[in-house]
């Protein structure tokens, strides 16, 4: 699980990774107890549900040796004031003391260990030091985003000795959630604000950015390489020459993302870098020898201002000048104002850095900011788009790799919804095949699966047609003899045959849906369904859609035993890749036959393509929408004014939406009936198109072509017709050529996958997704009822 929301902690000792590492004075006093503050949600509410909390963190930097003045026994009255009770201390962090101190802990106590960096282990990811760790609790909480990003004993290995037991608590939550507002959350325009004196510590963001946001802001001291980068003289001004042509890259780089990059235009400058020096106002592509800028002038302050007053979603991260000097703190006071101002107005912000913060707080604003993130590298390392250490080992824990299946008897939901043909034989094992290595996984350790499935809409009533001894013969070949067949998913049969189940051994249950309480999530069904096994593997992401008793109900009878199959991982991960990790150019391809199937799609991906093709049916509702005469052709009425607010809000957004100019038409819906060549907007009466045409297919096989990541669902035409199949098979051939040129390209929807077969091509495309509605639902942005389950307690 990753909340600690619903969690029982009664009884429980919870080890949790905080991040104390307080600033201190030279008398060892904390001059800023953030985040000792923003913990104490998390530790008050184990303490209150009778739980007990035994507190990791470091301070400073020991490096491996015990220092005094870096002892956790510094910070222990602060901690006991705030909390409102007092708080144990161990004088160190493992150890037959340790150990005791732990052992002993009552309910709704909490001990304080001392600085993990004491030992040298903690930063090496010791194993063995991570394991005595482990030992002291029996469930583990990571509520300290500001060391995520690294790979400790604590904050890393430690994971691996907690399978289902490890959890974020609510300030790491809300870092991600927040963070995440700025990265995948399609608001616009979003306007990033980069500042601080270094372009070397800034790389990754600003390229990383450069691929998110509509405008850039770059000042502070990393503007001066920029302004040389462009043949300016910038005089004393903080430069790293080593950097000048990576400032060129970027700007070249926002021109071809069609990012709005704004540079200082003018700034402040001194003959010293004090601040009684004498200053004086230019252009910053004139600064005399011998000065130095270290501000903002005002035209750049007023007309940056003007940007962020404007935007819907900002971030900022780093000084625009100076601000602890007075003269040149205006460039900065100028920003923290006007991004107050911005979310006075419903903006979403998120400030990060200590500078930033500090400028903030110093200047009153903190209160007017939706999120000021505490965390520092890890702060930009997630934004740049990097996988946290920390935060992956917690996610990691809902794998199957991280669990030993010996003795276990695992209940696996699978999609073994296959097509049959007439003769009940398998036209397509894709979904099957794709289910078995995560059984193979468990049997390979020791365990046993039991598989949970349905297959097709018997709507709650037995059918034979839809029995699943149809497809018992195929899973039991393919796991060399190993599954057994029963005729019911509940009752006796099922529980003797779960019973006697051996390691090793598989059981195959019938079609849940014979029962009517499997679509409707009823929790008696799936308690019947969860005393058959100990543990639950979720492997059916076409699946996950479905509130469903076994994609839903059944994971909260294992709140510490559920996880998520390989089959499953593996399509949030490539999917993630376009939804969330998106290369720029990003071009999707919808196709289809009815806009009213793809609104909510369209609608999501509006807000984070550069290029938008819309073709096959739906493309006729479009064409309708513009005026033309599109004859017989399919039409849905009712939409038209839903494709007109489509074709404005692409304009709005900047996307270059590409509907076809031209299509082939026929006179009637067969391959042999009579075509033509014509405007799609000039369609015959009595006519209908059926494919793109020629221009068309070349126009968008070149935007394809040209794009780093390609989305693609639904076929361009009626493809099965050979007639009809070059605007499917020119789109096909486009992406795999795009993909060969290293774009990353995923193809999902029955239709679009049926293409690529036919056209030999599917080896040539980077992902395919078996998932239908559940794939569109994820790419919406919504939250898919299965792997919530799994994430959280229910």
């Amino acid at each position: 699980m990753y909340s600690i929301d619903n969690f029982n902690f009664t009884g429980k000792k919870v080890l949790m990774r905080v991040d104390f590492n307080v600033p201190l004075n030279e008398n060892l006093e904390i001059t800023d107890d953030t985040r000792i503050i923003t913990a104490i949600p998390t530790i008050q509410k184990i303490i209150t549900e009778g739980g007990s909390v035994i507190l990791l963190t470091h301070l400073g930097r020991p490096k491996g040796i015990i220092n005094e003045k870096l002892s956790l026994k510094i910070i222990l009255p602060h901690l006991s004031k705030v909390l409102g009770s007092e708080v144990k201390f161990a004088p160190d962090c493992i150890g037959e003391e340790a150990k005791e101190l732990a052992n002993n802990l009552n309910p709704g106590e909490i001990l304080l260990l001392e600085n993990l960096r004491f030992y040298k282990e903690e930063t090496d990811a010791n194993e063995a030091f991570a394991k005595k760790l482990a030992q002291l609790g029996d469930v583990y909480v990571n509520n300290a985003f500001g060391t995520a990003h690294r790979a400790h004993a604590s904050t890393f290995t430690i994971t691996k000795h907690f399978p289902g037991k490890c959890m974020f608590g609510y300030l790491v939550e809300n870092e991600i959630n927040n963070i995440d507002k700025i990265l995948h959350q399609p608001i616009h325009p979003f306007t990033a604000v980069l500042g601080g004196s270094k372009v070397s510590t800034k790389i990754h963001i600003i390229e990383s950015l450069i691929e998110k946001v509509d405008n850039l802001i770059i000042a502070g001291g990393i503007g001066f390489t920029f302004a040389k980068a462009m043949g300016g003289n910038i005089g004393n001004s903080l430069v790293e020459e080593d950097f000048l042509d990576f400032a060129r890259h970027i700007i070249e780089k926002a021109e071809k993302n069609k990012v709005k990059l704004f540079l200082p235009t003018d700034c402040i400058v001194a003959d010293e870098f004090k601040n009684d020096a004498n200053i004086d106002h230019c252009d910053i592509m004139e600064i005399p020898d011998g000065w130095m800028g270290l501000d903002i002038g005002i035209k750049s302050a007023n007309r940056f201002a003007d940007i962020i007053e404007n935007s819907k979603k900002i971030l900022w991260n780093g000084p625009i000048g100076v601000f602890e000097m007075p003269s040149f703190s205006m460039g900065t006071l100028k920003i923290a104002m006007s991004v107050a101002r911005a979310t006075d107005k419903g903006a979403f912000s998120l400030i990060g850095g200590g500078d930033s913060i500090a400028a903030v707080n110093k200047y009153s604003l903190a209160h007017k900011i939706s999120y000021i993130s505490t965390a520092g590298g890890a702060l930009l390392e997630y934004l740049e788009g990097k996988e946290l250490p920390s935060i992956k080992a917690i996610k990691q824990n809902l794998t199957i790799d991280r669990y030993n299946f010996e003795g276990k008897k695992v209940l696996m939901r699978v999609d073994f919804n296959v097509p049959l043909d007439e003769n009940n034989e398998i036209t397509d094992a894709t979904r099957i095949i794709t289910a078995l290595p995560t059984a193979r996984k468990i049997l390979a350790e020791g365990g046993s699966v039991i598989f949970l499935t349905h297959l097709g809409r018997p709507k709650g009533q037995r059918d034979e047609k839809f029995s699943l001894k149809h497809i018992h013969s195929y899973l039991n070949k393919s796991l060399d003899g190993k599954v057994k067949f029963v005729s019911d998913c509940i009752g006796e049969e099922a529980i003797i045959a779960a019973t006697v189940l051996k390691p090793g051994e598989c059981l195959l249950l019938e079609n849940l849906r014979f029962h009517k309480e499997e679509t409707d999530a009823d929790e008696n069904f799936a308690k019947q369904l969860s005393d058959l096994g100990d543990t639950y593997v979720f492997n059916a992401f076409g699946t996950a859609h479905r509130a469903h008793a076994s994609t839903y109900t059944l994971a909260k009878f294992f709140p510490e035993d559920k996880m998520l199959g390989y089959l499953v991982e593996n399509e949030i991960n490539n999917i993630d890749k376009v939804v969330k990790q998106a290369k720029k150019p990003f071009t999707a391809v919808l196709g289809g036959s009815k806009v009213s199937t793809k609104i909510h799609i369209i609608l999501a991906l509006i807000e984070k393509v550069d290029n938008f093709i819309i073709a096959g049916g739906i493309a006729f509702t479009f064409a309708k929408s513009l005026g033309g005469n599109i004859g017989n052709s399919l039409v849905e009425d009712e939409y038209i004014d839903v494709a007109n607010e489509i074709i404005k809000k692409a304009q709005e957004k900047g996307v270059n939406l590409y509907l076809p100019s031209d299509c082939i038409i026929a006179d009637e819906f067969k391959n042999n009936a009579h075509i033509e060549h014509t405007e799609i907007d000039n369609i015959k009466d009595g006519w209908m198109g059926l494919d793109i045409g020629i221009k068309s297919a070349n126009q968008f096989t070149e935007v394809i072509e040209n794009s780093a990541t390609i989305l693609w669902n639904g076929p361009i035409g009626v493809f099965e017709m050979s007639n009809f199949s070059m605007g499917t098979l020119k789109i096909a051939m486009a992406i795999a050529r795009a993909t060969d040129k290293g774009a990353f390209s995923l193809i999902g929807g029955g239709d679009s996958i049926s293409s690529v077969n036919k056209f030999s091509l599917a080896h040539k495309i980077s992902y395919i997704s078996t998932a239908g509605g559940a794939l569109l639902e994820y790419i919406e942005g919504k939250e898919l009822p299965a792997l919530k389950a799994i994430s959280k307690d229910i």
